[in-house]
């Protein structure tokens, strides 16, 4: 995301790097990791505050060997239960637990009961973030962090799509495209 407003001292209280900016109609919350300050004498001081989605705070821990943790966490789990147990299990002991690696306010979500097993995955000293995505997709389910207004905490949770692309048409005869910008960018592809 992206965020534009113009210089004040509030505005640059409030968009500092590690907070939250929550979209209120879906519970959506990001965390602000960049923080610009311009000033032209044409248009005056503006503040740019960037960052992405706060699931990302997962990208920040990594799946590893500690005491009392099964180091293998996603396996153990996907062998003994379901894909959406594993995932909350392994949130719950290498992102809640400890204090060098819990994530203040982050609580589980409600289960859904998706019961998709789960083949065999080594996740020792990986990326929690891409972990969970990759082992998530493989039964096209995904996960995210949303907020949760009533408790001021993100809740983590494990959702599937619905595929709804046959039935969406965008046209400008329609009125539900106004502008489009389409961009490809190979700078990583190998």
């Amino acid at each position: 995301f992206e965020l534009v407003v113009e210089y004040s001292k509030e505005n640059l209280t409030e968009l500092a790097i590690g907070n939250f900016i929550v979209k209120n109609a879906t519970n959506e919350i990001a965390v602000i990791e960049n923080v610009r300050y311009e000033y032209t004498p044409d248009e005056g001081g503006k503040i740019t505050a960037s960052g992405r989605m706060a699931i990302s705070l997962l990208d920040r821990r990594i799946i590893g060997s500690y005491s009392g943790v099964h180091p293998n966490i996603i396996t153990y789990c996907a062998n003994n239960g379901n894909m959406e147990a594993a995932a909350m299990d392994t949130v719950r002991a290498f992102a809640m637990t400890g204090a060098a690696r819990a994530i203040p306010n982050l609580v589980l979500g409600t289960p859904k009961g998706y019961t998709n097993k789960a083949k065999k995955r080594r996740s020792t000293f990986q990326n929690l973030y891409s972990t969970l995505t990759a082992f998530l997709a493989t039964k096209s389910m995904a996960h995210r962090i949303i907020y949760d207004a009533d408790t001021s905490q993100l809740m983590y949770e494990v959702f599937k799509g619905t595929n709804r692309s046959s039935s969406m048409v965008f046209s400008r005869n329609l009125g539900n495209l106004l502008s489009f910008t389409y961009e490809r960018d190979e700078t990583d592809y190998k």
